[in-house]
């Protein structure tokens, strides 16, 4: 792997580690399915570099929340109402009536932010600035390695 992928390999992965402190800090682990769901993946083709960090298809709701059900009968509440139970139990809350929060759920869905999310799960770490950063590290290892490129070069032609 080149120096470049290595750079974006260790950038992607402090990502990551930045993307579970967060979520911690957020108070949003329950049974710590996102954490464990992130993957750094970094492949090399030619002068490609492709980079990526896959996660737990409800990271998008964490973070954006989600919309009512399309279907909303007694099923589907059932269906959320074990789920609310589960939650309930992982994260040690009482006094929440889990049927009611499971109807209201189904036919309002949930809006971020809110009293368990105040949002930013993802935002607060992926953003306009960890890009900048990120560029501004791609840029300074360009340089160095254009830099080392001519001096090599001038020796070459010195000799």
């Amino acid at each position: 792997m080149t120096e470049l992928a290595e750079l974006i390999r260790y950038e992607m992965e402090s990502t990551k580690s930045a993307l579970v402190v967060n979520y911690d800090r957020l108070g949003l682990r329950a049974a710590g399915k996102y954490a464990k769901s992130l993957e750094v993946r970094v492949s090399e083709s030619g002068t490609k570099i492709h980079a990526e960090i896959l996660g737990a298809k409800h990271a998008i709701y964490m973070e954006h929340g989600r919309g009512p059900n399309k279907r909303q009968d007694r099923g589907m509440i059932a269906f959320i109402y074990i789920k609310i139970l589960e939650w309930m139990d992982v994260k040690g809350l009482t006094g929440l009536n889990p049927w009611l929060v499971a109807r209201k759920i189904v036919r309002e869905g949930i809006h971020v932010p809110n009293q368990f999310n105040p949002g930013g799960v993802i935002s607060d770490v992926i953003n306009e600035s960890m890009l900048d950063s990120l560029h501004q590290k791609i840029a300074e290892l360009h340089a160095i390695q254009v830099h080392e490129q001519i001096k090599s070069d001038l020796l070459t032609i010195a000799r």
